[in-house]
């Protein structure tokens, strides 16, 4: 019934940290805090889209007529640079279900703390 304990080695934490690395290999990515932002700095070269892992937007968006609206109002402001590519990456990220709108369950968005967060991806117990 119960498994035989064969080992009493205590890990301590920068050795339990190197075993979850070797045990469970994982790379950085980030979460976009806002879609309009955060594509402009992909668009300027600043974030490689690799390295998105999701969107975590402040937006309010439910259907696809909506999101055109909002592709439609950020394009000349947010990624002048670039629109249709910007528009492109968005519409990728929502027919991939990589974007998060915190506002549907009732929780606040507040990029105070910047746009991005970095995150292990994927994480050990997915």
């Amino acid at each position: 019934m119960f498994k035989k304990v064969t080992s009493t080695r205590i890990l301590l934490p920068d050795r339990f940290t190197a075993w979850i690395e070797k045990k469970f290999p994982r790379t950085i990515k980030y979460i976009g805090l806002s879609m309009s932002a955060c594509i402009g700095e992909m668009l300027d070269e600043k974030m490689p889209k690799e390295k998105v892992a999701y969107f975590q937007s402040g937006t309010a968006i439910e259907t696809l007529q909506e999101l055109e609206t909002v592709i439609a109002t950020y394009k000349p402001i947010y990624w002048s640079k670039a629109p249709e590519i910007g528009a492109k990456w968005v519409r990728e990220y929502w027919k991939q279900h990589r974007f998060v709108q915190p506002r549907f369950q009732g929780e606040d968005h507040n990029i105070a703390d910047g746009i991005w967060k970095k995150v292990f991806w994927p994480f050990p117990w997915w």
